[in-house]
């Protein structure tokens, strides 16, 4: 009778165990996965140089280039671009942006014409981070 009460111990001290693992690595894994992106768009925004020339009215040259070769995209709220419902995340992974941008896809070395002050964004994990304002 000890032996089986002693089992029974036994595997229920295990299935809490992994109970408690399997929910400490679901809590962790999302979190360890943000840091990870955080890295990635500090890393690209430390890389990232531009040059803006004399406007022409309210439109003015940017040539944005990076050390690395990631896909950047120029924000705005105005009408420049194809629209989306986006998320946007500075490099401290703190919220600043929701609601819909216009996006635009930026190849490195081409001067575009933009107007304002649009932000540079790149996608890493699914998730937008500002990496740069014009």
């Amino acid at each position: 009778m000890e032996v089986i009460s002693s089992f029974i111990l036994v595997v229920a001290t295990v299935i809490i165990g992994i109970t408690v693992l399997t929910l400490f690595s679901l809590y962790i894994s999302p979190l360890s996965a943000s840091v990870i992106e955080q890295e990635a768009a500090q890393k690209i925004a430390s890389g990232l140089y531009y040059t803006t020339g004399k406007s022409v009215g309210s439109y003015y040259p940017v040539d944005i280039s990076s050390m690395y070769n990631v896909t950047l995209y120029l924000a705005s709220t105005q009408k420049l671009g194809q629209p989306a419902d986006v998320t946007v995340y500075d490099l401290s992974g703190h919220l600043i942006y929701q609601g819909e941008m216009y996006l635009t896809p930026i190849s490195l070395g081409r001067p575009l014409l933009v107007e304002g002050y649009p932000w540079i964004l790149v996608k890493e994990g699914g998730q937008y981070y500002e990496v740069g304002q014009v």
